[in-house]
């Protein structure tokens, strides 16, 4: 069996490798080239509410560890560690309120952190709560149009985040309507934010 340690940044995919096998007792001593592929696979992982006083971390591959969320009134605020708060779930008495944050780390690595407001979120303006954002087509090669239905906002800001919590985009639009250029993304899943409203999309 052969391990290899892959980046955490490295794009889903099929990969093909050139093993070469040694033995250290005699530097002469060869294998013949192995030809070696494999398919990575990120962690399908992103933050949503699942109760007016729970959010869940959802992380399909439970490979996320020294997981902290952080809490703050507003913007206006310092973000605060929250006690005990060092699982999947955060869970509060009472209703969830202000605005929350997590870190986590991958492999010893801090890989991802994501603000309540990159994801699928239970707060701002009450017409938001109620919007829908779609992406077609979905799966998408180089274009995919993203629509928001339910909105009374004009003026929408959309940001584009991989399952890492690396914004790979951020900008704005007007209407319900715009298209999202995705050519020159590396394949694999990411999230599309418009007002806080998350839809998957996978570019392949």
């Amino acid at each position: 069996m052969i391990y290899i340690t892959v980046p955490v940044d490295i794009p889903t995919g099929d990969y093909k490798m050139t093993v070469t096998f040694r033995d250290s007792r005699f530097a002469w001593l060869e294998s013949q080239p192995l030809s070696v592929t494999f398919h990575v696979n990120l962690p399908e992982t992103y933050v949503r509410p699942l109760f007016d006083n729970t959010i869940v971390l959802v992380d399909t591959c439970e490979c996320f560890t020294d997981i902290q969320w952080y809490h703050r009134a507003d913007a206006s605020e310092q973000w605060q560690p929250i006690s005990g708060a060092n699982g999947h779930y955060l869970h509060v008495e009472g209703k969830l309120t202000g605005e929350y944050f997590v870190k986590a780390k991958m492999n010893g690595v801090e890989t991802y952190t994501c603000e309540q407001t990159d994801m699928q979120t239970l707060y701002g303006a009450e017409t938001n709560k109620q919007a829908k954002v779609k992406a077609y087509p979905n799966p998408v090669n180089d274009n995919t149009n993203v629509t928001i239905e339910g909105s009374e906002e004009w003026v929408h800001n959309l940001r584009i985040v991989n399952l890492m919590g690396v914004e790979m985009n951020s900008t704005t639009f007007e209407g319900d309507h715009t298209v999202v250029e995705m050519s020159g993304y590396p394949q694999g899943n990411y999230m599309i934010s418009v007002d806080g409203i998350m839809v998957k999309v996978l570019k392949q």
